[in-house]
């Protein structure tokens, strides 16, 4: 615990993240992974045919798709660096230590594709020939696929590190077990991005004459899609532990509605027919698809990416990386030590090494930052005055001792029993008014 603690009180640690990552992914994986493809097609179709029209709607996708890149997707991921760093700094100094040589070379990949699509697009007008041109669109797509298969090395390792728990090896954390089926229903989930944006584009960029031969492009990328990110999915499902698949009911649909959770299943069944029914209609229409199936495919399809995102993260709890870290920045191997020991003593940054009396509040409030605050607001998103509404001190006290076992989606608490009194003590004061608790029954921890 040697890392000073940022908490943003208003829209969570961990949604703050999910928000910036999510639209890093949306725009990386659209108009980057499966954008690039789409914009290097429309260019060899120009080339094939000889036709200036192809060309200018190649040119246009390629501006668009390079203004989105080098802004909102260059700096959504700078942003997931800052706001991890800040609020998870123990999670990526660990994944720093076992990626140091991925991440190294995956910045010299991300350097190159930047470089690529600068040179792509800005060189458009002045290529004399026009095939060496297309083979610069070659190399920005296998630059831009080079850094989702390093990343998804990455992420996967955070959900299934495999034989590096054991042998602590770096191949055996990077190509972990669901590497595979992750780097599959990514590159399935791309394509389908790419060709919904292509679909909502068309209008804007194709002239009239190439709007039915561009559709069936974007048509063949959803067809193309559907596959993998079924093949990926399902893969997906069979090398998640018994522990993950036992969560994910919860991960789909919130403790609450975890009885439901079949129906997330066929919610994503059917978007993935509605992509398969658009691209066939793509294909066989003999005029625009209607812009309200357009539209209405592209956001399920978004609800999908968000919602998928969601789960991955969810099931890997209690963990930050399974068996090694919990959500909340503590090793696993560390916590007898801390049990004993206390945890305040082994932080640098509280200015509390013990709750001394007069001091208990302040000890608390250190242990919720330390231990709660990752997953948990105060008053915000997933807050805990609400959820501890009707709860006794003593009833807080008693939770937190089991506290995993009840919901194994939660880290234990780690730390004496004088620093769990603490705990106890801040939390209850959370609470909402007597006044307020009394309109709001039946309410449970969380």
């Amino acid at each position: 615990m040697d890392f000073p603690y940022f908490e943003f009180p208003l829209v969570g640690n961990r949604y703050l993240i999910a928000f910036i990552a999510t639209l890093h992914v949306l725009v990386n994986h659209s108009a980057a992974i499966g954008g690039s493809l789409l914009v290097v097609l429309a260019e060899r179709e120009a080339i094939r045919l000889g036709s200036s029209d192809w060309d200018d709607l190649a040119y246009r996708l390629a501006r668009l798709f390079f203004l989105l890149t080098t802004t909102v997707g260059a700096l959504s991921g700078v942003g997931i660096w800052f706001s991890v760093m800040v609020a998870a700094p123990a999670g990526i100094a660990a994944m720093l230590h076992i990626f140091f040589w991925a991440w190294f070379v995956e910045w010299f990949v991300f350097i190159a594709e930047v470089a690529m699509v600068l040179g792509y697009f800005l060189s458009w007008r002045t290529f004399s020939d026009r095939r060496r041109h297309l083979q610069l669109g070659w190399a920005y797509v296998l630059t831009s696929f080079l850094t989702l298969a390093i990343i998804t090395g990455i992420l996967g390792a955070m959900l299934t590190p495999g034989a590096w728990l054991s042998e602590r090896a770096f191949w055996g954390a990077f190509f972990n077990p669901s590497y595979g089926p992750q780097l599959v229903f990514r590159t399935g989930l791309a394509l389908a991005l790419a060709g919904c944006l292509g679909l909502l584009l068309m209008r804007w960029v194709a002239p009239p004459s190439l709007l039915v031969p561009f559709q069936r492009l974007c048509g063949r990328f959803l067809l193309a899609a559907v596959p993998l990110m079924g093949l990926g999915g399902c893969w997906y499902l069979m090398v998640l532990p018994d522990r993950m698949r036992a969560l994910l009911p919860t991960a789909l649909m919130t403790t609450r509605f975890a009885d439901w959770s079949a129906l997330a299943g066929v919610l994503h069944a059917l978007v993935c027919l509605a992509l398969f029914g658009l691209g066939l209609a793509c294909l066989r229409l003999g005029r625009a698809a209607p812009r309200a199936v357009v539209w209405l495919t592209g956001f399920a399809l978004v609800m999908l990416l968000g919602h998928f995102e969601r789960a991955r993260e969810f099931v890997r709890k209690p963990f930050l990386i399974p068996g090694y870290m919990y959500a909340n920045g503590i090793r696993v191997a560390d916590v007898p030590r801390l049990n004993r020991e206390g945890l305040l003593t082994h932080t640098r940054w509280t200015g509390i090494k013990r709750p001394e009396p007069g001091q208990e509040r302040a000890a608390g409030q250190a242990l919720f930052r330390l231990q709660c605050a990752s997953c948990h607001t105060v008053a915000g998103p997933n807050g805990l005055a609400v959820r501890l509404s009707g709860q006794s001190p003593q009833g807080i006290h008693a939770f937190l001792g089991v506290q995993h076992q009840v919901h194994p989606f939660m880290p234990p608490f780690v730390g004496t029993e004088a620093e769990k009194h603490a705990l106890a003590g801040y939390l209850s004061s959370l609470r909402q008014s007597p006044e307020r608790d009394a309109r709001v029954p039946g309410r449970t921890l969380p």
